[in-house]
């Protein structure tokens, strides 16, 4: 009996804490998140009610006032080439990553010790799917 209260893991006590911080991000985060849309939303609001220009306006529109294809290809794609070079260098790496992945993967193939015993017992020439 001594020896089995010493092996046996006795259940986890779920105290009032314990829910508590594991459920108050639930409710939290949506609470923080609607409360900064809702500052956002007044400031916003207000600044537009007193003749403020936002910055999304001047970004946007700038001086001009329309929006024009333009006007979108210069901004994302002219003033940020650095930026589409970038992601052809972030692809080209990524396919590489994933190549030598692969590579590994298969270089690994058959070297493993975890089935050793019923990879041997199967008969030379048969098909390895049956088994």
């Amino acid at each position: 009996e001594r020896f089995r209260l010493c092996t046996v893991a006795p259940p986890p006590q779920r105290t009032f804490w314990y829910h508590l911080r594991k459920r108050l991000p639930i409710y939290a985060w949506p609470i923080v998140a609607g409360g900064v849309i809702l500052i956002d939303w007044n400031h916003t609001r207000e600044w537009k009610a007193n003749g403020r220009v936002s910055v999304l306006d001047v970004e946007l529109l700038g001086k001009m006032g329309t929006f024009t294809v333009s006007y979108f290809a210069r901004k994302a794609f002219w003033e940020k080439k650095h930026y589409w070079a970038a992601s052809v260098a972030a692809y080209w790496i990524g396919i590489c990553w994933d190549r030598a992945g692969m590579a590994k993967a298969e270089m690994m193939k058959g070297h493993s010790r975890m089935f050793a015993d019923r990879v041997a017992a199967i008969p030379k020439g048969a098909d390895p799917w049956k088994y």
